[in-house]
Parts: structure tokens; C-alpha cells; sequence
């Protein structure tokens, strides 16, 4: 079942989580994702200062982290980059963790046994905007803003998923993800660019790296700058920029002054530093986050050590929400395979496991449109996002488009009869069509399963 509809309004998300639950009452599968702990940080109960929401009641809130391992041996696992690289545990197994945050009914059994699973973007929530017409956002410390109550009055319980890496502060859902080495433990080095967009009336002292240099040598680096991305971008000279510091070489700076300050380029110049950058994280990680996260609330009875999983035998179906750079990360899961959980028997239900489980059943993307995300590579970005102007060069707008069967050469099958795919909804906007991202919702694409000539 696969809806795409050419909407604009994200009040119009409401009526999509209903239409993705008409068939969906699905009964909770029997296999677990491993996640080997859950760490309760914190509850409220009641939370939203103490309202109450018609027949469901009053709500709270949990905060915390998970710790899971990844097998990177299992197939599907073995998809993301540089999983085989990374610090292995004793088992053999690579350790991850991630925050996340529930707000459910404090008698689950007045909820409607429901999940409503937010990728936050950037790190930042905006669930109870889209449906709740809320005024303020939840955050890693607070529910926020209740607004209209639209999903609590139907019983609906809400996970934030940490995923990615890009997201870092205060209040922001985050993760920790281990740095990839070469297969004797020496450090990974490559070439990355970075690309710096000065707004009018920003005078930045300096602009962060991703990954820091691997050599302070600024003749292995080079910056260049131009007005407009369609410009012939112009050399910075090698005097005109340095790193801010020579050990850590994680921010460059102009020698000339603050970029968009006097003497530099000007207001909304687009730099791009390209340089020799070392230490790659393994992004792609945050794919399994998402997935074990899911599939541990749905199933588990307990982590490793005993604790409780605070959604155990509620959850009937998980349907994802995501505004924007979030979709395109729910575009490549489901491409790379990550809706079909991990095989594993731990704390399972009655002690067996289910082939091709479902991690996801349903999916909102708005504003997704067609694109992928910068995630799953060496030296990823998963920050990046394409506009006229800036981030032309990240691999963001590729092939497949579509959700549709499909045969590439160095490409997941996303259609395949054993691979469980959810229900989407996808839900264009005016900024994704100009971009020609919204083919998506405009396109029904058909693909043969060869190509010419094989």
C-alpha cells in the first residue's frame, strides 16, 4: 500500500496518520533488535503539567539512552560503510549510543497502542508542531508544548530516535558513533570538502570542519569562493586562510578577518575548502539506531541487565514522522534494507525469531521528495542538504527516485517479495519541486529488471 499525495500543508499530516493506520493493526512480531541496554535518565509522570487528554488521561515523560551492538557480519548490517573497520567488542560486535525520549499515556492500556516514531531534524523535534499545531517543540528535557492535543486525546504514544551525527548541543537528541580505522588500527585519512554559506549580516571568526585535517601542510588544502554557485569559484591564496589552531585542526579562518566582514568576499559568498580530513566516523550507524530502537520498544521485555522496556506488549504499529532532511534518511532505509530488523532471539516474546520482520509499518515523508541523504559513506554529511546555491555537490539527488521495483547494478533491490516494506505517505512541498526533488509525487516510474543488453 503506497499513497503519494501532492500536498502542501502540514496540517493535512493528520489525516495521514489515520489513513496509514486504516489496515494496519498489526500484531507485535516476535523478534528483538539488539539493543543490550537502556539507560532511564529521567521520568516525568505526569508530564505537560499535569493535563489530561479526554479518555486516554494523563502522560509522561522518559528520557534516556540506549547502547546497542551491531553484528557486522550479518548481511544486513553489512551495507554500512566502513561497519568493518570500526572498534569491535569482545562478542565481535560494534557499540553505538543514542538518546531518545517517550511520551505515552500513564495507563498504557487507555493508549491506543500506537507509535508515533520521530526522526528528529538536526537533532530537533517537530512532531508536536505538525500535528498539535504546537508553539514549542519537545526537547531532550522537556515534553513542550501539548498545543491542540491532537495526538494525545487519540492515545498516541511518541519516540524521538537519535540518529544523526551532525546533531550536537544542548537539548538535542544525539548519538555517539565509533571512528573507523585502517584494518592495523592506524588512522583513516581522505579527501572531504567542506562548504561554508556566509548569510547577510553573518561575519563568522571562523567555520568548523566535519573532520578534522589530517596534516596542519595547508599545501594539501585549498579554498576557493564565489558569489553564486553557477560563478567560476576564485582561489583564496594560501596567506589568505589558516586552521584557528595547529594541533586539533578542526576550524579554518581568514587571515584577512571574519568571513563576510570587511575585506573578505562579501555578504552570501559560498567558500569551499577541500582538504586532506582523517578520523571518519561510521555514520551510516545511525540507520541501525533507528532500526534497534524500533524494534527493541516493539518487542523486548528487558535489556541485557534487567530493566524494563517502558513500551513492552503495548505496541501494535510504528509509523515514522519526519520533516525534510529526516525523509530523505527514511528514503535510504528503506533502500539499504534497514526496515527489516536484525535476526535475533533475545528476549523475544516466545523464544523465536521472525524472518523478514517488519521495523516499520507506516511512513510519513514530508518533504523528502525523491532524494537520499549524504549519510552512508566515508566522511558523510548527513547536515548537507541541496539548494540553488549551496550543497550541489553532495550525493543527495540520485537514482532510484521512485519507489518502485527496480534493478541496478550496485544497488539493494528495495522492491523484493521478501523484504518488508512499509506503508508511505509522501507529501511534496513548493521548495522540493522547484529543486526537482518532488519526481517522487509526480512520477510513476517503471523499470525493467535487466539492463540493456544483458
Amino acid at each position: 500500500m503506497n499513497y503519494t499525495l501532492s500536498i502542501n500543508c502540514a496540517h493535512c499530516a493528520k489525516t495521514c496518520v489515520t489513513l496509514i493506520g486504516i489496515g494496519l493493526l498489526g500484531v507485535a512480531p516476535v523478534a528483538n533488535a539488539r539493543v543490550t541496554q537502556i539507560n532511564i535518565i529521567e521520568t516525568e509522570a505526569p508530564t505537560f503539567g499535569g493535563a489530561s487528554f479526554g479518555s486516554v488521561g494523563q502522560y509522561e515523560r522518559i528520557e534516556g539512552t540506549i547502547t546497542g551492538e551491531v553484528d557486522p557480519k550479518d548481511p544486513l548490517n553489512a551495507v554500512i560503510v566502513d561497519i568493518d573497520r570500526a572498534p569491535k567488542n569482545t562478542n565481535g560486535t560494534v557499540g553505538y549510543t543514542a538518546t531518545f525520549q517517550i511520551l505515552r499515556p500513564i495507563d498504557l492500556n487507555k493508549g491506543n497502542h500506537r507509535v508515533i516514531f520521530e526522526l528528529p531534524n538536526r537533532g530537533r523535534t517537530n512532531v508536536l508542531g505538525i500535528f498539535n499545531d504546537s508553539q514549542t517543540a519537545n526537547t531532550t528535557t522537556s515534553p513542550g508544548d501539548p498545543g491542540n492535543a491532537f495526538l494525545m486525546n487519540q492515545g498516541y504514544t511518541i519516540v524521538e530516535g537519535a540518529w544523526d551525527t551532525s546533531a550536537q548541543g544542548a537539548g538535542l537528541f544525539t548519538v555517539q558513533f565509533p571512528i573507523a580505522t585502517r584494518k592495523d588500527g592506524s588512522t583513516i585519512t581522505g579527501p572531504a570538502t567542506e562548504e561554508f554559506v556566509i548569510d547577510v549580516g553573518a561575519t563568522p571568526a571562523s567555520e568548523p570542519l566535519t573532520y578534522p585535517a589530517a596534516t596542519a601542510d595547508k599545501s594539501k588544502a585549498f579554498l576557493t569562493v564565489r558569489e553564486n554557485y553557477g560563478d567560476m569559484p576564485q582561489p583564496v591564496p594560501v596567506n589568505g586562510w589558516d586552521y584557528t589552531d595547529t594541533t586539533m585542526l578542526n576550524a579554518v579562518k581568514l587571515t584577512s578577518g571574519n568571513f563576510g566582514g570587511p575585506g573578505s568576499f562579501g555578504p552570501t559568498a559560498l567558500y569551499e575548502f577541500t582538504y586532506i580530513a582523517k578520523q571518519p566516523v561510521v555514520v551510516g550507524l545511525g540507520f541501525a539506531s533507528l532500526r534497534d530502537l524500533a524494534t527493541f520498544l516493539r518487542n523486548a521485555k528487558t535489556d541485557d541487565n534487567g530493566v524494563a522496556n517502558p513500551l513492552f506488549g503495548d505496541v501494535r504499529a510504528i509509523y515514522t514522522v519526519c520533516s525534510s532532511q529526516p525523509c530523505r534518511t527514511t528514503r535510504d532505509f528503506v533502500l539499504f534494507g534497514f526496515n527489516e530488523a536484525e535476526h535475533s532471539q533475545q528476549n523475544a516474546l516466545n523464544g523465536q525469531h521472525l524472518d523478514h520482520e517488519k521495523v516499520f509499518d507506516g511512513m510519513l515523508n514530508w518533504k523528502g521528495g525523491g532524494s537520499g541523504i549524504f549519510m552512508n559513506y566515508r566522511f558523510a554529511q548527513p547536515g548537507r542538504t541541496h539548494r540553488q546555491h549551496i550543497a550541489r555537490w553532495t550525493p543527495e539527488i540520485q537514482f532510484p527516485f521512485a519507489d518502485v521495483e527496480h534493478f541496478r547494478p550496485g544497488y539493494r533491490e528495495i522492491r523484493q517479495p521478501a523484504r518488508p516494506l512499509p506503508a508511505n505517505i509522501h507529501l511534496p512541498q513548493n521548495l522540493r519541486s522547484q529543486l526537482g526533488k518532488r519526481i517522487l509525487g509526480q512520477s510513476q516510474l517503471r523499470f525493467d529488471d535487466r539492463w540493456p543488453g544483458e
